[in-house]
């Protein structure tokens, strides 16, 4: 207990240069560890008027090295995901100064081993836009995730079938998924469903899959 509270009380100190509290998703399990060659992106939870607002910090990125999203847990994704809209669309955007093979992580504190660590995410795969919720096309299978509860094509699941669900014979046939994301569930929650998806490498492999938010 005494090693947890001392990890949680590093990640304090390290962000008390700004004179703002973030607070990392919270996840267990195994990840990258350290980045070479990384610059850091901030949202931070701010409540102004009663209102709670994600505030943007992206001061310290740096075109020309790989980013680290540093997402305060509270916040939704109803909140973030218009200004992280639009950094991907500048991380997307070539300029004299692009390099290729520059990579995008979201950041989160690690309770296995007490440490900051790193989730790779593609920036082409995540579409903040609302979607249309019906496919035609027999090959995808569809995603939805609540607070509580996900659906596959429309058959609802508690998360604790989340496991034998990704090992059912039946998602392997397809080739296309689509993940939907209910707007209001919280940022920690949208990157432990992350985390549990990319843990089955041939949905990690796949370059046609996407997410989606949805009211």
């Amino acid at each position: 207990m005494k090693k947890y509270l001392l990890f949680i009380l590093l990640i304090t100190v390290f962000l008390s240069c700004s004179k703002q509290e973030l607070k990392l998703p919270i996840l267990h399990t195994n990840a990258l560890d350290s980045i070479y060659n990384n610059s850091a992106v901030w949202i931070f939870y701010v409540i102004k008027n009663k209102d709670t607002l994600a505030q943007l910090n992206q001061n310290n990125s740096i075109e020309t090295t790989n980013w680290l999203f540093n997402i305060d847990r509270r916040l939704r994704l109803k909140q973030i995901y218009k200004p992280l809209k639009r950094l991907l669309k500048k991380r997307l955007k070539k300029s004299i100064h692009h390099m290729e093979g520059l990579k995008n992580y979201f950041s989160f504190a690690d309770t296995l081993d007490k440490r900051n660590k790193f989730l790779e995410f593609k920036l082409k795969d995540v579409q903040y836009k609302k979607p249309v919720l019906k496919d035609s096309n027999s090959t995808t299978s569809i995603f939805k995730f609540y607070k509580k509860y996900f659906q596959l094509n429309n058959n609802k699941f508690s998360y604790a079938k989340f496991d034998s669900v990704l090992n059912s014979k039946k998602v392997y046939k397809n080739i296309n998924f689509k993940y939907y994301y209910q707007d209001n569930i919280s940022f920690n929650t949208y990157l432990k469903i992350k985390n549990n998806l990319y843990k089955y490498p041939f949905l990690k492999a796949l370059d046609n899959t996407l997410d989606f938010y949805f009211k």
